[in-house]
């Protein structure tokens, strides 16, 4: 059963309204490194976290399909907390980790969701 709109607190409208504007639909599947990055971080982009935040929060993510994390290490080599290290995509391991700046992938997010609208108090978009 999917909650309907009257089931959301104010604040998981908010947050799927900006999803919706930003076109971003949750149920639709990951096929790019890109959309696993992006989908590791969509909800707190909507929720309006700090980037600063999501660098130092030690986030990482996934199932048996897809798998991604802010920093860390890919395939042994460190990778700082400024990036997205995405290593699985559709069930299947990467040969090699793709690699997004944090700050890119965050900024181009809030730009979908968010253009035209006021921006949220606490995101900074750089």
């Amino acid at each position: 059963m999917t909650p309907t709109d009257r089931d959301l607190d104010a604040e998981d409208r908010r947050i799927v309204a900006a999803l919706r504007a930003g076109g971003l639909d949750r149920r639709a599947p990951l096929t790019t490194p890109r959309q696993v990055a992006e989908h590791l971080i969509v909800r707190y982009v909507a929720r309006g976290d700090d980037v600063e935040w999501l660098a130092h929060g030690g986030l990482g993510g996934g199932d048996r399909d897809s798998w991604a994390q802010i920093g860390g290490y890919a395939r042994r080599k460190k990778v700082d907390c400024w990036h997205i290290i995405v290593e699985r995509v559709e069930g299947e391991d990467l040969a090699e980790p793709a690699i997004f700046p944090l700050r890119a992938v965050y900024a181009d997010l809030h730009r979908r969701m968010f253009s035209g609208r006021q921006l949220p108090l606490f995101a900074e978009v750089s």
